[in-house]
Formats: structure tokens, sequence, C-alpha cells
């Protein structure tokens, strides 16, 4: 059901990642909320967000004072929600500050990580009214309400049948991506048009992953990529291609946000994750399940049609649908 924000004060906290923070921001002002965002690691610099990932404590006292700065210059005197997703530089001590300056306001935690990953998250479970996991099985483990991602407006796209790009990959450089997308591309057939985007943070990060992980020799410096790719040409890609390639991490079964973009623009998917025949949309037609370990596929699959998804999962599996979820009064 949908929930009627207008007039709404909510705070969210979440990551300046590849544009989804105004991506949430902009879908609950156009509800008629009143938004005020916190950025999760709000700084620019490749080393401080790696300290983040491996010393998070040596960050917080810098992150509360930022985090206090901003909330003084929003200068609320309360909100309805605060979202929360990740909260990788968010401290127990400021969750704390949050509940006793805003008492009425609704607490959600929503991570789209592995809890592995975010070793803290398990912990701040405690300060959340609801919590939510993109992955069923870390929700059933932490006793959490299961949701998976979601599709922006801009990938709600028409068919497009005149595709430029056959098969496209667009992602963070991370686990064994770029041995998988090196192998797929080296099995393609020649004439196969092809775009790849591995982002990484900086040069120097490709090789501390060299020394560190073998999944990322012998792959070609030119596979990578240090500047963000700009939403608009994502979605440009999204447009002309008859296919995406998803690879999830090798630690994690919670299906990726480029799966939720390839729905909404009604492309093709080639996944390793072989969670998704479990979810309502699966459709073999329009998704296939190869193995990360010997990614081979039938690339009559691309150029077969595309089956369309009833509405209600459009619906569903749309940002708006996302919000009304997380944020349902009965979450």
């Amino acid at each position: 059901m949908a929930q009627d924000l207008a007039g709404k004060y909510i705070l969210i906290q979440v990551a300046p990642f590849f544009g989804y923070d105004r991506v949430f921001a902009q879908a609950l002002r156009d509800r008629g909320a009143v938004v005020d965002v916190l950025p999760d690691r709000p700084f620019d610099s490749a080393v401080l967000h790696a300290v983040a990932k491996v010393g998070r404590g040596m960050l917080l006292e810098h992150t509360n004072r930022i985090y206090r700065r901003q909330l003084e210059e929003f200068g609320r005197s309360h909100y309805d929600h605060v979202l929360v997703v990740n909260g990788q530089t968010l401290s127990d001590d400021l969750l704390r500050q949050l509940r006793r300056d805003y008492p009425a306001a609704r607490f959600t935690f929503y991570i789209w990580d592995s809890f592995e990953n975010r070793p803290y998250a398990a912990a701040a479970l405690r300060h959340y009214d609801a919590a939510f996991s993109f992955d069923r099985h870390a929700a059933r483990q932490h006793d959490i309400a299961f949701r998976p991602l979601f599709f922006s407006p801009e990938f709600d796209l028409p068919p497009n049948r005149d595709a430029e790009f056959d098969l496209s990959f667009i992602g963070t450089a991370h686990s064994d991506r770029p041995a998988i997308i090196h192998h797929v591309d080296q099995r393609l057939p020649a004439e196969a048009s092809r775009y790849w985007f591995l982002y990484l943070k900086s040069p120097w990060v490709l090789s501390y992953q060299r020394i560190t992980n073998p999944h990322f020799r012998g792959i070609p410096s030119s596979m990578f990529s240090y500047q963000p790719l700009p939403r608009e040409r994502v979605r440009t890609v999204f447009d002309r291609s008859r296919a995406f390639l998803d690879i999830e991490h090798d630690q994690q079964t919670g299906l990726t946000i480029r799966t939720f973009e390839a729905l909404g623009a009604r492309k093709k998917l080639i996944t390793t994750n072989s969670d998704i025949i479990n979810y309502d949309f699966y459709n073999p037609s329009n998704v296939m399940v190869i193995d990360r370990r010997e990614p081979a596929f039938d690339f009559d699959f691309l150029t077969s049609p595309i089956e369309e998804l009833p509405p209600e999962l459009r619906s569903r599996y749309s940002v708006n649908g996302w919000i009304d979820e997380v944020l349902g009064e009965k979450a």
C-alpha cells in the first residue's frame, strides 16, 4: 500500500554510490516529503574509504563532527522517519543522540551489502524500529525483514530493439568480477559488441588488488576506469544494450541493483547469482544463470525476444515500491 509522505520530515543517511542517494531523496521529495541527507562516508579520499572498510572506528570521531555540524545546519526540531542505508560511518553514539533528539521518529535500517562485509551492522540493529536486508539468507539469519532492491525512474525504459551493444557490464571491480568479465569477453563471438565498465577509486587500488587478489592479475588495465560513470551515461548504455551481465559479490547471495535496473529497462540478464530463480519475477526467457567458475552461455539467448513483466511486479520493484515497503508502518 502506498505510504502518504506529504509533509513528512525524513532524514536519510546513505552513501553517494552511483547517485542512489539522489534517487532516494528525489523519490521522497516527489511524494511531498521534506528530505535531509547525511552522506555515508562523507569524504572523497580513496584512502579514507579504504580505512572506513578496515578500520571504521578510527574515523567515527571525525564523522561524528561532520554529522553534528550538518544536523545543526538542517535545524530540524523533529523527523518522522530516520532511514539509514548500510550506516558504515554512523556511530552508536550518534544513533543514540538521534534517538534522544527525535523521539517521535521511526528509525529504519536497510543493508544492501552482506553483514560479513559490514561487521558493525548486526550490533547496530538494536537502535532501529525496523530493519531490512536485500539478501533473503541474511534476513533469515538476523531475524529481520527481506526486501530486494529496486530500479529508479530513469531505468523505466520502453522496449528498444535497436541495440548498439549485445552485452554490457557496469559496476565496481571487486572479488572475482574482473576475471569473470575477462573470461566472458574472450568467449563472445568476434562480431558481438560489448561494453565493459569496471570502476576503481584510483590506479593504486588496482596495483593493490593485483598484489592481493589473483582475479585481478592478467586483466588488461584498459578494462578499468577511475571516474564514476554519470547516471545519464549508465541509462544510455542500458537503453542501447540487448542484455546485461550481472556478477554478485562472491560472499553474498542478494541480487544487485543492476539486476533490477535491467528488469526496469526491459533487458535480458545473464547472471552468476543462482538464487534469482527463487524470485517472483524470474523468467528463463529473460534471465540466464551461468557458473561463475566457468561462465559459458548460449549467444542465441541474447537475440531471442524478451517477455514483458507483469505491471504489478514492475511496480513492486520500482523505487516507490521499495519506499512503500521499507517505510511502511507495519514493516
